[in-house]
């Protein structure tokens, strides 16, 4: 069976969207693995579930919210479909896309995506539960040993959460630099750009100090040297940035 995908890079993250429909699990799973193969810059697989005039009904594997493949599938919707104002459903949450053809942007409800957050003190670090993950915010500077014991803690105290990604923050430059645990296929991936750990480090910002108020915007540095564009208005979450069509491909399953 012939499995089409497309590629996209959103600053960081390179993300591969699986456009063939009604795909089983394991067909889902098989194409996945496959793809991760030939694409050696490719970070993570989504997959396409249906599209509805301008609203793309969308899964991670592993089931785990992700901006960032959100912010790929919008520009899918411009690019496929000429929509440049489209919506996509993920987790049972409706995300609104706005996309040209360089920037992609996706606005959240921010009660639909966080459900709670701030310091934890049984790991002692800032943490933010969301639909599908938990976020560790982390000032110190990351080493091995450091973020596979960051993991082990979180699995003991979340152990119903599908993903962990653990974020380690530059206050100063405002760059983030993250770890993201996947529970179903127990990988543990070193990301160039997150959407979710951006949101994080600007919540963790928002509680602190002279930024502790409701509506506010950070610019966060991602690995990949590109920044997204984080917002927080009147409880919505906006996060811009730019985004590019890499190509596109099929695997055999």
């Amino acid at each position: 069976m012939k499995v089409e995908y497309q590629v996209y890079n959103p600053g960081g993250n390179t993300t591969a969207l699986i456009t063939t429909l009604d795909l089983t699990d394991a067909q889902q799973i098989a194409a996945g693995k496959l793809i991760m193969q030939k694409e050696k810059s490719v970070e993570q697989v989504g997959f396409v579930e249906k599209i509805d005039k301008n609203v793309c009904t969308f899964e991670m594997a592993g089931g785990a919210f992700c901006g960032n493949s959100c912010r790929c599938v919008v520009s899918m919707m411009l690019k496929d479909y000429g929509q440049s104002d489209s919506g996509v459903l993920i987790n049972k949450m409706k995300i609104i896309g706005k996309a040209d053809h360089a920037i992609s942007s996706v606005t959240i409800k921010e009660k639909s995506l966080v459900k709670k957050y701030g310091y934890n003190p049984k790991l002692e670090k800032f943490v933010v539960e969301m639909n599908g993950s938990v976020v560790i915010v982390d000032e110190k500077f990351y080493d091995t040993s450091n973020y596979k014991e960051t993991k082990e803690r979180v699995k003991e105290l979340f152990p119903k959460t599908p993903a962990i990604l653990i974020a380690y923050f530059n206050r100063v430059e405002n760059k983030i630099q993250t770890f993201f645990w996947i529970k179903e296929a127990d990988t543990f991936v070193e990301e160039t750009g997150s959407v979710s750990g951006s949101i994080a480090a600007c919540l963790f910002l928002r509680q602190s100090g002279e930024l502790k108020k409701k509506n506010f915007s950070a610019a966060i540095k991602q690995p990949s040297g590109e920044e997204y564009f984080i917002s927080i208005e009147d409880g919505y979450i906006i996060v811009s940035g730019l985004t590019k069509y890499i190509s596109a491909g099929s695997v055999e399953i």
